[in-house]
């Protein structure tokens, strides 16, 4: 929106006798101060309206589903140094491996179960209230359909991977692939709402030039 502004003020100088870049330097300073405005102001009001809407009686859900949503994390990274210790332990040469085994198994079985009860709580806490979640904010018109069921098919598709993976080849294999996934389906839609973002402003600042060249506007004039 700010360089919307600065191609605005820009134009607007041009078609009015004025310099083009003081006219878009001023434009862009503007468009900054009102952004940061709107943003500070939307933001409070959007925080406040969005924890009234996700609360049960007082408690946060949205809160909690962060925290579940950081437990599947949290197990894939126990998993994955489950493996690593596997991996390690696996190239020591037997007399390394004298005297070892009873720490390394205990520190092996603490994370393993770590591992099992934040995996757990990501699936069976985390998984129905994200959904839940996610179809509430479609009823109140903030997400459409497509994002509901992007939504709902990663987080199924997070927690059948793990189990199917975990069943095969090990709970710590299935606590790496349930987070994996769960991070490839968070980042795709971050990714999505990036570009769609930039769509919006190239289609903006297109716009707003082709207005300019109608009202007779051109660089350099």
């Amino acid at each position: 929106m700010t360089s919307f502004g600065a191609l605005s003020g820009g134009v607007g100088a041009e078609l009015s006798g004025g310099n083009f870049w003081r006219g878009a330097g001023t434009g862009a300073t503007i468009s900054l101060l009102n952004h940061l405005a709107d943003h500070t102001e939307g933001s409070l009001a959007e925080k406040k309206a969005f924890k009234q809407k996700h609360s049960l009686d007082g408690m946060n859900l949205s809160d909690m589903k962060k925290i579940t949503d950081g437990a599947g994390y949290a197990s894939g990274v126990a998993g994955a140094t489950q493996l690593g210790m596997i991996q390690y332990r696996s190239s020591l040469s037997l007399s390394s491996k004298i005297g070892t085994f009873s720490k390394f198994f205990t520190t092996y079985k603490g994370l393993g179960v770590g591992s099992k009860f934040l995996g757990n709580t990501a699936a069976y806490i985390g998984g129905p209230l994200s959904v839940g979640l996610d179809y509430r904010a479609y009823n109140n018109d903030e997400i459409g359909i497509r994002r509901l069921t992007y939504r709902t098919t990663g987080t199924v598709s997070s927690i059948a991977t793990g189990a199917m993976i975990g069943a095969r080849y090990g709970k710590a294999w299935g606590a790496v692939a349930g987070a994996f996934v769960g991070g490839v389906v968070t980042f795709g839609e971050m990714l999505y709402d990036a570009g769609s973002y930039l769509s919006n402003e190239i289609n903006s600042q297109v716009y707003n030039f082709k207005q300019g060249l109608r009202n007779g506007w051109y660089p350099g004039r």
